[in-house]
This record gives structure tokens, sequence and C-alpha cells, in this order.
């Protein structure tokens, strides 16, 4: 693929735009205020992973579809009190509690929005799950806080497959952090077995 460093930023009210990777011409653009290791990883992350997302979004393919029912739970748990509260007990600090509520309101509008034609944006919204759970270490750390364990609302919305014997693995009676069921997710969708 392309990358392209531009030179100049995007007008706003796109000026926050950091990179994008446009997946026909695959071409990844950094814009000057994302010439950082993050921006880079995150466009990178999507040039490895959209096509197949996008290709697979609504099919019968249980590592998309799975991604889904995690960001969902993601979003359930994110409320505005559960997010306020888990930022003041980690004492994260203003920058990486913004980053944190930057994601969750991304995903958000992503997951339960439309483009101006009309267009749902679930597939999308979880091509950025996909990114922001690998690069944003607030967002990861959310996820370790959030229990999806016996008798949670994951129980209630997908089928837990049981893996006994594995590193990892989720044996009966035990909780399963929504970082792990994501961790397993992408070690499923990139590598095609769980790790």
């Amino acid at each position: 693929f392309n990358i392209v460093v531009a030179k100049e930023q995007l007008p706003a009210p796109r000026d926050k735009v950091t990179g994008k990777w446009n997946p026909t011409t695959r071409t990844l653009t950094i814009y000057p205020n994302g010439r950082n290791e993050r921006t880079i990883l995150h466009e990178m992350i999507h040039a490895l992973t959209v096509d197949y997302i996008l290709k697979n979004f609504g099919k019968d393919n249980p590592h998309v579809n799975s991604l889904g029912v995690t960001l969902d739970i993601l979003l359930e748990e994110a409320t505005e009190e559960a997010l306020e509260a888990f930022i003041k007990k980690s004492k994260m600090d203003k920058a990486r509690a913004d980053e944190l509520l930057h994601a969750v309101d991304t995903l958000s509008a992503l997951r339960y929005g439309k483009t101006k034609k009309g267009q749902h944006t679930e597939d999308i919204a979880i091509v950025e799950f996909v990114t922001y759970g690998m690069t944003s270490a607030p967002l990861q750390e959310f996820m370790k806080s959030v229990d999806t364990g016996i008798g949670s609302v994951f129980n209630k919305m997908a089928q837990v497959t049981e893996m006994k014997g594995k590193p990892g693995a989720r044996y009966p009676g035990t909780r399963l952090l929504l970082w792990s069921r994501f961790v397993e997710q992408m070690s499923q969708l990139l590598f095609g077995k769980p790790w």
C-alpha cells in the first residue's frame, strides 16, 4: 500500500483528523497533527483489518459478529456515570480521560448513527472498535474493568464457548473481562484461532 505524509492539515471541521486509510486506493495518509506512533499504528491496523471486516459484516461470520456483541457490551457499560467513576478511581489525567471519552463517543456515534445519505454505520463502528481497542490504552483499561462473567449482560447476549485446558481459558464459574474477550476475538480475527 501507499503512505502519504500530508503537508497541510484538513480544513475545519475535519481539522482534528490525524490520519486516514482509504481501502479503495490502499493509501494511508498521515496529517501534520498525526505524525506520531499511535496514529500510524491506528491507520496500519485499519489497513490490515478493514477489508475483512467490511466484506464479512452482516454475514454469518462469527469473528466479526462477536466483535459487534462486544462493542454493544462496551457501549452499554460505558455510561457517563460509569466513565466518570472509572476516571476518578483510576486517577486518570485529563489527556487520557479525554482520549477515553473521545473513543467511546466516536464508537457510540458510529454504532447507532447514520451517514448523511441515511446509511447505517455499524460496520464502521466495528472497524473503529478494532483500532481503538488495539491503540487506546485508556479504552483498554476501561475494558479491563468490565466484568462480562456469570450473570452479566454478556451471557444474555451471546453464547460463550468454554475452552478447557487452554491458556487464558474460561472455566465454568470464572469471570470474563471485556478486555479478555476482545483479545480472544482479535486473535480469532487475525490468526484464525484463540490465543
